[in-house]
């Protein structure tokens, strides 16, 4: 396989971050699966669609398959469920309505195991890292990263679709989520090639 210098310089970004949290390709990363908590404000739209497509990612690719555990949790509010809006998006990626509507909104402080054991804790938005437990938040090797830039190498916000009426506009906010997902994804499978 060959690899493009663009893919080749985000890989190095994506293997540091890797690294940093003590996993090396092709070693004992087989043993122990990669444990990823994708995380935003209110774990109802950015982390909860996160959680969903990155699990159907996981399940569709021969290498990833069982290597990593995917969950997704709220730093700033608790909620019950999950934004119709993206149980309409999900479903049309896919995802069946009965399982999306059972998504359980986990807020930090009731889940604080997540956070512990998440090898990386990815956000939608560097201010997300505020909202961490403290002693994640200011470990020199931090395991938090945004989405944009584990994927994409690109410093950038997610906006919260949350308060945008207009289901176009919501909708895109999403794709892009999705897109940085799939890179990411393709990422993990050059890694653990």
């Amino acid at each position: 396989m060959t690899i493009s210098n663009e893919n080749a310089n985000n890989l190095n970004i994506f293997e540091k971050i890797i690294k940093s949290q003590g996993f090396l390709p092709n070693s004992n990363i087989k043993k122990i699966p990669l444990k990823i908590l994708f995380i935003c404000s209110g774990n109802i739209c950015r982390s909860a669609y996160a959680e969903f497509i990155f699990k159907k990612l996981i399940s569709e690719s021969e290498i990833l398959k069982g290597k990593i555990i995917v969950n997704s949790a709220a730093v700033q509010f608790r909620n019950d469920s999950i934004d119709e809006r993206i149980v309409s998006i999900l479903k049309e990626d896919g995802i069946d309505e009965s399982i999306s509507r059972k998504h359980v909104s986990r807020y930090k402080d009731d889940y604080l195991e997540l956070f512990y054991d998440a090898d990386i804790i990815i956000g939608m938005s560097k201010s997300h890292k505020i909202n961490l437990p403290k002693d994640i938040r200011n470990n020199q090797n931090s395991k938090f990263v945004q989405l944009a830039e584990i994927a994409a190498n690109e410093m950038a916000d997610i906006e919260d679709p949350f308060f945008i009426s207009d289901f176009a506009d919501f909708k895109k906010i999403v794709m892009k989520i999705k897109d940085y997902l799939i890179k990411l994804k393709e990422k993990l499978e050059l890694f653990f090639i």
